[in-house]
């Protein structure tokens, strides 16, 4: 069972829509599609697995986020597309950085909060899900940028 560790750090968000998760590495695939994920999102700077998830059956988006930098309005807004796309088809969606927590965790904030969710409330939810997820106050003054910004 020690492939299945990594996947054990998925982290749901909205049930069977979306999660996030650290970097997959190859032998990660097959569980993501054993827990019936259908499209992934990197935000890595390097989309070198991007090929694999295609090859594998995932559909993907590459949206990649400075490990040090907050991401941008156009990227909240493809993500979002992305996602609401991928839900519609019932494909779940995990998004993942290296470790599945800053950019991550920023990330799925921002697509709650465009989708209405207060700012209070998508920190409480990734509180809940992925502790200490957002820490940063580059992170956490986007989000409240953005969340003015949706009103």
């Amino acid at each position: 069972m020690h492939n299945n560790l990594h996947i054990s750090k998925l982290w749901n968000v909205l049930p069977n829509k979306l999660y996030g998760m650290p970097a997959p590495e190859k032998k990660d695939l097959q569980n993501l599609s054993d827990k019936k994920i259908k499209s992934i999102v990197c935000l890595l700077e390097d989309n070198s697995n991007i090929e694999d998830y295609n090859t594998n059956g995932f559909e993907s988006l590459w949206l990649p986020v400075p490990d040090d930098k907050a991401p941008t309005f156009e990227q909240v807004e493809k993500l979002v597309e992305f996602v609401d796309e991928q839900i519609q088809k019932n494909n779940p969606v995990a998004i993942h950085c290296q470790g599945g927590k800053g950019r991550t965790g920023t990330l799925i904030a921002s697509y709650l909060i465009s989708k209405g969710t207060s700012y209070e409330e998508a920190m409480e939810k990734i509180e809940l899900n992925q502790a200490n997820a957002i820490k940063k106050d580059f992170q956490i003054n986007f989000l409240k940028e953005l969340s003015k910004k949706v009103r």
